[in-house]
């Protein structure tokens, strides 16, 4: 190829698919808009407790390590995509039945990036671009009855992992906790935030984040409050059993808050309907955690309008639009999209698309050139 490919968006799928694409003897480009690679799960901390949960978190410290060693593989961080644009298609001499699309890629450096200016704007051509940019929590002060923003003792799960990743333990930011609850489907499976679908991730995490934090605690009592379980690991599921679950103090609650408030002592208070009975219950309790969904990240929407790649109706991009079967030429044809930015997706089921995404980045390759 006279170009090399060009990845938008360092994370998990972003990398994995440029370590295959390197090992094939393609030329690639990572274009990441933050300081380093790994996309959300580089904040992730490690649920590990005397024995690994795999939680899966490790991978982005793996794969950002093998990125590092191979020549084949440029990056670009702290750049931000703000077009990419179709160019006339490119037709060889030898061949003139052969062409393919070229795509201009225009990036700027984002805010703070000595030198940010209209004279840093960079421009790259390609013939084949691979869409990976990932997602963006569920922001949870959309959820106001809980009182996110305004409860010191009411935090999202990521503001869980960014304790842990920066102390080690919950101790020194929390104190003494003997009563935590868990609040699932926080901005996903709920029609009234326009996310209808399931995040697909949030059950298994909060299951392994329960577990650290008794690790932490062992006197710890958690509530966790769901519709349903979900989970891809067979261990996650077997534990999700009563004589199990009595010996870890966890309390599993088919039922969602309908509200939380605080009281003068930090106690956050929860009332919910108990679902078996209709009966309304109600408890204190020294921390609630919401276990935050996934959304599609505003990327998407400028793809749809500047690309026409399709979209579904939660704005993630459809897996359709990986175009290996269009013909050069085409308006689609070498643009692909792998990981969290094609719908929710755990760590594990994104190394897979993108290392899947991969192998038909080459076959488009091959069959073109």
């Amino acid at each position: 190829m006279k170009y090399p490919i060009i990845i938008i968006g360092g994370g998990i799928a972003g990398m994995a698919a440029a370590l295959e694409l390197a090992k094939a003897g393609l030329e690639v480009l990572i274009i990441e808009k933050n300081e380093s690679l790994g996309g959300q799960a580089a904040a992730f901390a490690c649920m590990a407790t005397n024995q690994c949960q795999k939680c899966d978190a490790c991978f982005a410290v793996q794969l950002r390590a093998e990125v590092a060693t191979q020549p084949k593989i440029k990056v670009m961080t702290r750049y931000e995509v703000i077009e990419v644009a179709v160019n006339a298609p490119t037709v060889e001499k030898s061949d003139q039945k052969s062409s393919s699309t070229q795509y201009a890629v225009k990036m700027q450096p984002v805010m703070g990036k000595p030198g940010n200016s209209r004279a840093s704007i960079v421009i790259f051509r390609t013939e084949v671009v691979l869409i990976a940019s990932g997602y963006q929590p569920f922001s949870a002060e959309v959820r106001g009855e809980y009182g996110y923003g305004r409860y010191l003792r009411v935090v999202s799960s990521l503001d869980l992992e960014q304790v842990w990743r920066k102390h080690g333990n919950l101790k020194s930011t929390y104190g003494h906790l003997s009563q935590v609850a868990f609040i699932q489907c926080i901005g996903s499976r709920d029609r009234r935030t326009g996310n209808p679908y399931c995040s697909k991730v949030c059950c298994g995490y909060s299951w392994r984040m329960a577990r650290r934090m008794q690790w932490d605690y062992p006197e710890v009592e958690i509530n966790i409050f769901y519709m349903d379980f979900q989970g891809r690991r067979c261990d996650f599921l077997t534990d999700l059993n009563p004589r199990r679950l009595n010996d870890k103090k966890i309390s599993l609650i088919r039922s969602i808050p309908s509200r939380a408030y605080q009281l003068p002592g930090q106690k956050v208070v929860l009332d919910w309907e108990v679902t078996e009975s209709g009966q309304k219950a109600q408890a204190e309790f020294d921390l609630v955690v919401l276990s935050v969904g996934i959304v599609a990240s505003d990327f998407n929407y400028k793809l749809n309008q500047q690309l026409n790649l399709p979209i579904d109706k939660g704005g993630f991009l459809l897996p359709e639009g990986n175009c290996r079967e269009r013909r050069p030429g085409d308006l689609l044809a070498g643009v692909f999209c792998a990981g969290t930015c094609c719908g929710a997706a755990d760590i594990w089921t994104t190394i897979i698309q993108g290392k899947s995404i991969a192998g038909q980045i080459v076959d488009y390759i091959d069959s073109n050139h």
